[in-house]
């Protein structure tokens, strides 16, 4: 019995899933509004001793596009109740805590992160940040050697990722 043209076949069935599958998905914005996901900038803290619970937290979170999704310290006590507090101001649970900052930078959906830790260790955490491509904050003093600098510059413009150092005298509008 031969088929109308109106008729699917398996055939035409899957080669039309298979081009719709291949098609890219595209949303408006406006479909989601001022919240949606790609309106947000979505950050990592790693360190959130002293600095990284409190000046730091109390800048990035007034904004409403800015999301932490990561709280990293070595002192799992810090890290755990950062994340806490972070979903506690969400009223949901998107900050997951971690222990090493590797796994943080690894993260696809971590735009940028606030690097409050230690001063030594700093331009090591820069770095890193820059060669897995995330733009960064990172606390004073930058580090104990001009070569270090430049070595973070260099990546970060190699890597086309945003920098700046917390210079808050020289970077605030009070100033």
């Amino acid at each position: 019995m031969p088929r109308s043209k109106r008729t699917a076949t398996r055939r035409s069935f899957l080669t039309g899933a298979a081009a719709a599958l291949a098609a890219p998905m595209v949303v408006r914005s406006s479909a989601f509004g001022a919240s949606a996901p790609s309106n947000r900038i979505h950050m990592a803290a790693i360190g959130v001793g002293g600095r990284g619970n409190g000046n730091n937290w109390n800048y990035f979170v007034k904004f409403d596009d800015v999301r932490y999704l990561a709280a990293c310290d070595v002192r799992k006590s810090r890290r755990e109740a950062f994340a806490g507090k972070v979903n506690k101001k969400y009223g949901q649970d998107v900050c997951k805590p971690y222990a090493d900052f590797r796994e943080v930078l690894a993260l696809r959906d971590v735009d940028g992160v606030v690097v409050s830790t230690p001063d030594h260790w700093h331009v090591p955490i820069a770095c890193a940040a820059a060669v897995a491509k995330k733009d960064m904050y990172v606390e004073k003093p930058l580090g104990v050697a001009m070569t270090w600098a430049w070595k973070l510059r260099d990546l970060c413009k190699k890597n086309g990722v945003l920098f700046q150092y917390g210079t808050q005298q020289r970077s605030s509008g009070a100033f």
